[in-house]
């Protein structure tokens, strides 16, 4: 027996070289398959953040939410209630999205508008959580340092 010879088949360079492809491949597959399925999982989780950012701030806005008139309100409560002559023609989405509050008696239209402005915020919020959410946060900073002196002037 000769030292340093494989005990066994001898495998040529070209057959231990495709043998290593073929375990690199399989290993491939698996940390991909791994991989995927922990991105899944953390995506599954970070689509639940926008949403919980926006109902904790609903949450916080209704338990503040204020029951009266404000001298900032007044003009538009009075618009919304009918109190005011003139209609409300150069804001036709304003006027759209009011347009349920103009049911409600005249003493509710105040707290109608409060809570109307709290989910108008909340929602805001919910879209800055998201936002924030997809930025590229596995960039490292040399490849964004590149992208920020690669814009036009």
């Amino acid at each position: 027996m000769q030292v340093g010879k494989p005990i066994g088949r001898n495998l040529g360079n070209r057959q231990i070289a495709a043998q290593n492809r073929r375990t690199s491949r399989a290993d491939f597959f698996l940390v991909s398959n791994r991989k995927a399925m922990f991105n899944w999982q953390v995506t599954k989780f970070l689509v639940k953040i926008p949403f919980a950012v926006a109902l904790g701030a609903l949450l916080w806005y209704a338990i503040t939410l204020s029951f009266g008139v404000t001298m900032s309100s007044l003009f538009l409560t009075a618009k919304v209630a009918g109190w005011d002559w003139v209609p409300m023609a150069d804001q036709p989405l304003l006027w759209l999205f009011t347009l349920p509050l103009r049911l409600l008696p005249a003493a509710g239209v105040a707290l109608g508008l409060n809570f109307f402005s709290s989910v108008l915020a909340a929602l805001t919020l919910g879209l800055l959580a998201r936002s924030v959410e997809l930025l590229p946060w596995d960039q490292g900073v040399e490849k964004s340092n590149r992208q920020n002196t690669a814009l036009p002037v």
